[in-house]
């Protein structure tokens, strides 16, 4: 049980800093949240730091795909080009299939936020999507 990862939510009041209500739904606080939160803790959950540490393993020679609703079709916070602007995803995934239909449940990019854990776990690998939504 020592080796447990705990996670805690942060507050929605702990998030808008200065007390601003807007701060909350800025690109950077959401950017800083999901490294903080999402990236870190998936590293340290699966000790893929430790990893790439101790046997410079980092995902180089792996394919890894990921199959999920969509990834690149929403922009309310950011794109696929501001991820890899800030690091986020490397500039060279392929995308096997974006979703094209007019489901708006299915245009969440969901399939970018688990790309960004995966290139964050294996940093070296050559990234795959597809979206499943089409059936």
């Amino acid at each position: 049980r020592a080796n447990r990862v705990q996670h805690k939510k942060p507050s929605r009041s702990s998030l808008r800093g200065e007390g601003s209500e807007k701060a909350f739904h800025t690109k950077d606080r959401l950017r800083r949240l999901g490294d903080e939160v999402m990236g870190g803790e998936s590293d340290k959950a699966m000790y893929a730091d430790v990893a790439r540490e101790q046997f410079g393993v980092d995902g180089t020679g792996l394919r890894i795909g990921v199959m999920s609703d969509s990834f690149n079709l929403s922009t309310d916070f950011s794109s696929y080009e501001s991820d890899v602007e800030d690091g986020l995803l490397p500039p060279n995934i392929q995308v096997v299939k974006e979703y094209d239909g007019d489901d708006p449940d299915f245009s969440s990019d969901e399939g970018r936020a688990m790309m960004q854990l995966v290139h964050r776990i294996a940093p070296g690998a050559d990234l795959f999507f597809a979206s499943g939504g089409d059936g």
